[in-house]
């Protein structure tokens, strides 16, 4: 879709003032409780949260990010009304790493993927103030369970396997089956979509609201699943893996898969 600035929707002052004549696409990849808009004159990218909490969590993580040399969008402007917060920020240079493109390149994508984990990691978490353990993420998790906003339908049955019937018999099991956590700063949507390359180097990480301190094996299930999803091929696990310099607990990335199925 595209559409002219004097047309959208009525914004807080301050994102309107920069965008009001700006044309704009919708991007319909992996938006999640948000939408996002493609500026066209310029390289911008406009996010609304309809999650005010997320929103607030995303924002005060790339300036955290930010201040650690981590390549994320820049913050161009922020404002929120009633309904919503809304996002301003610069678009990451490059392509997705699953673009047709990169998925030409197999290796080369695996090697920076891995790349990319391991840099999160080399961050000093011990005044990292963004948390988002095993514990915390299975209290987002009973939220979702609550409204009746974990969806069936969508669920991998590789990952299920057939073990569970219903949301909460899997949230069940996972909260009677935490594993112990080593933890570092993990991004926690690490999927393809959101690691850029340019010129066959990481250029950037994109969504960023679930990152935070969390066990080593989540990022590292998140990738492969999406490795595989995007190579349409399990062929490149053994190489992925291989890449880290610790033993892989299969049954750790399992359990994060799982959990990630309540998201």
């Amino acid at each position: 879709m595209e559409d002219r600035g004097d047309d959208m929707p009525r914004y807080p002052k301050a994102i309107h003032t920069l965008i009001s004549n700006l044309h704009w696409t919708k991007d319909t990849i992996g938006m999640g409780n948000s939408h996002v808009r493609l500026f066209i004159e310029k390289p911008w990218v406009l996010k609304i949260f309809h999650d005010c909490d997320q929103g607030h969590r995303e924002i005060a993580l790339l300036r955290w990010l930010d201040e650690q040399k981590i390549p994320v969008p820049k913050i161009i402007e922020t404002a929120e009304d009633k309904k919503y917060v809304y996002l301003l920020m610069t678009k990451l240079e490059g392509l997705m790493s699953c673009d047709p493109m990169m998925v030409k390149k197999p290796e080369m994508v695996i090697d920076l993927l891995a790349d990319g984990i391991k840099r999160l990691q080399r961050i000093n978490i011990q005044d990292c103030p963004f948390s988002l353990t095993i514990k915390d993420r299975l209290k987002i998790a009973k939220t979702y369970l609550e409204k009746g906003e974990v969806d069936m339908d969508t669920w991998d049955t590789d990952i299920i396997k057939g073990r569970f019937q219903t949301p909460q018999e899997l949230y069940t099991y996972l909260e009677n089956h935490q594993p112990k956590e080593d933890l570092v700063f993990v991004h926690g949507d690490y999927c393809l979509p959101n690691i850029f390359i340019k010129e066959d180097t990481l250029s950037g990480f994109l969504d960023l609201g679930l990152a935070g301190i969390a066990d080593k094996h989540l990022d590292l299930a998140i990738c492969m699943r999406s490795i595989k999803y995007n190579f349409e091929t399990d062929q490149h696990k053994e190489l992925f893996f291989s890449k880290f310099d610790f033993v892989v607990d299969e049954k750790k990335i399992d359990y994060y898969l799982l959990l990630d199925e309540l998201f």
